[in-house]
């Protein structure tokens, strides 16, 4: 399995605080064997977040694939859907977390399509943080916070039309790039749902069947992110 995150710092690295959440997540995975030998953590990061991340002893298992240093919170976003741009991962099984989740047992995933995008249903597809302002086909709305594939050729050309939809038509979404792969794999098929209980949303649900707690809330606001992380962390 490859898991991967994305890290960038729009201003300074060294106060960057979601360096310190992909700490506390990679932690969680290997201490739940969720992250075992043979697997790969890819974390794509610009050049000031990698130098850094580079200096942490417990990362230093990471894979770290160096990119542009983004303008935009969004154009960092965007990274969740080119993995593929950065290294080879044809036909291989694949899962993406946000770096401000935290694994609280262990997590195993059998893709059994080889060509089919999972993600995690979280909403109702009228709420804007999925449509956007836009409005959806479907009933529900889907969190760009985590999803998984075994990469082929039509999920690498979802990914592909995600990117040059964000490329072409950039929005100012309150969730950033999410509702972009909402409105992408609405008239996709097949399109995998991820079961609706392996998240729980901030520890307030669903804790006993949960594989994932969410620590969401305030997109870009690291600060939140990381105080409600940690505290989080230090409860289960």
């Amino acid at each position: 399995m490859i898991f991967y995150s994305c890290v960038f710092s729009l201003e300074s690295a060294a106060k960057n605080e979601y360096i310190y959440m992909l700490m506390l997540l990679y932690n969680s995975l290997k201490k739940t064997q969720s992250l075992v030998r043979g697997d790969k953590y890819y974390l794509m990061a610009d050049p000031e977040t990698a130098e850094v991340v580079r200096g942490v002893p417990c990362l230093s298992e990471i894979i770290i694939l160096p990119m542009p240093k983004p303008a935009t919170m969004l154009e960092g976003m965007s990274w969740r859907y080119q993995l593929h741009r950065q290294t080879d991962v044809m036909f291989q099984s694949i899962c993406y977390l946000d770096v401000d989740m935290l694994c609280i047992k262990k997590f195993q995933l059998a893709i059994q399509d080889t060509d089919v995008l999972c993600v995690y249903p979280e909403g109702i597809a009228s709420d804007t943080n999925y449509c956007g302002s836009k409005p959806l086909k479907g009933e529900i709305g889907v969190s760009s916070t985590m999803f998984a594939y075994c990469l082929g050729e039509k999920t690498l050309q979802l990914l592909e039309r995600i990117l040059f939809n964000i490329r072409t038509d950039p929005q100012e979404n309150y969730t950033l790039d999410q509702p972009y792969l909402n409105h992408a794999i609405q008239d996709v098929s097949p399109v995998g749902l991820l079961p609706n209980s392996i998240i729980s949303f901030n520890g307030h649900n669903n804790l006993p069947e949960a594989y994932f707690i969410n620590c969401c809330g305030c997109p870009g606001d690291g600060a939140f992110h990381f105080r409600k992380m940690l505290e989080i962390s230090m409860r289960v």
